[in-house]
């Protein structure tokens, strides 16, 4: 009997271009309790920033939810897309002190040329209001938007 191919095979041909347009999925496998969430949000907000101000990445759009987050970047040529969720789980991992626990593997995908980015965006900006009948954080979603600068817009419930 064959053993199931696991996290291994999503790495497997996973290339990591500077100048790609990816988009990101990172999961957590604990859900933040209400003390640290506004606190996380702005480490969240901020550590976007720096990406984008060290020319690590160029956020587009970005969502944070409580047991996951949406990305949609451009990758730059100072890091491989793996340092930068690394580097962006653990910067929030600290900020909750540790309850913030993301799981090892991430979903990516590298658009091509042809591929809109309208839609992609649409599904990071809608995806709170998919849950939004059990939402766990009332009042306060993290959506991050990108034209020339950073607009954080929250209170989403």
């Amino acid at each position: 009997m064959m053993k199931p191919p696991g996290h291994g095979a999503l790495r497997k041909g996973r290339v990591s271009q500077g100048g790609l347009t990816y988009f990101i999925t990172i999961s957590s496998s604990t859900t933040l309790e209400l003390p640290f969430q506004e606190k996380i949000l702005k480490a969240w907000q901020r550590e976007l920033q720096c990406l984008g101000e060290d020319k690590t990445a160029e956020v587009r759009c970005a969502c944070l939810m409580p047991d996951h987050a949406h990305i949609l970047l451009v990758l730059g040529d100072k890091l491989s897309l793996g340092r930068v969720v690394a580097r962006l789980k653990t910067k929030l991992s600290l900020q909750s002190n540790y309850r913030l626990k993301w799981q090892r593997a991430y979903y990516d995908h590298a658009l091509r040329k042809e591929e809109a980015l309208t839609p992609v965006m649409l599904y990071i900006f809608l995806n709170p209001l998919s849950g939004v009948l059990d939402w766990p954080w009332p009042g306060l979603v993290g959506i991050l938007l990108w034209r020339k600068g950073l607009e954080m817009v929250s209170g989403l419930s």
